[in-house]
């Protein structure tokens, strides 16, 4: 995937995706407040343990936007696993990092990458698709095992 050009800060885009993660920053904000609550907290705790490989705060914005979803992944993933968002559904709007690496020239060891920043990431759920059905987790052996 081609790298984006920087946008200028006075290009319509440039204030649309800065708007738009100032208001996720905002939805993110709201999020984490409404955790006071026993409920809202049991809430994310039951969230939380299906996306436990995502970010406190993605998580937060999963359950603000969507607190029934049960497996996200971005449109090409999706469609990688045979499936199709369909039309008219609306992203779920998360956080993630932009790392950069310098390339350190003479076949030398890659630094670590650096964090730049945060974009808006669009991801869906699993019922917001249709399509071939997903395959089934490895199911556990269970009964008596032979000594060996």
């Amino acid at each position: 995937m081609a790298a984006r050009p920087p946008l200028a800060p006075g290009t319509a885009l440039a204030v649309d995706r800065q708007g738009d993660r100032s208001q996720l920053l905002d939805q993110l904000t709201q999020g984490v407040l409404e955790l006071t609550s026993s409920e809202s907290w049991a809430r994310w705790l039951r969230l939380g343990r299906r996306f436990h490989k995502y970010s406190f705060q993605n998580q937060v914005l999963i359950l603000r936007q969507r607190p029934d979803a049960t497996w996200v992944a971005g449109y090409r993933s999706w469609l990688h696993l045979g499936r199709q968002v369909r039309p008219g559904e609306r992203a779920i709007r998360i956080l993630a990092p932009c790392l950069a690496a310098e390339d350190p020239g003479d076949g030398q060891e890659l630094p670590a990458p650096v964090l730049l920043g945060f974009r808006v990431a669009r991801v869906f759920d699993l019922s917001q698709t249709s399509g071939a059905e997903l395959p089934e987790p490895v199911k556990t052996l269970s009964g008596a095992g032979s000594g060996g």
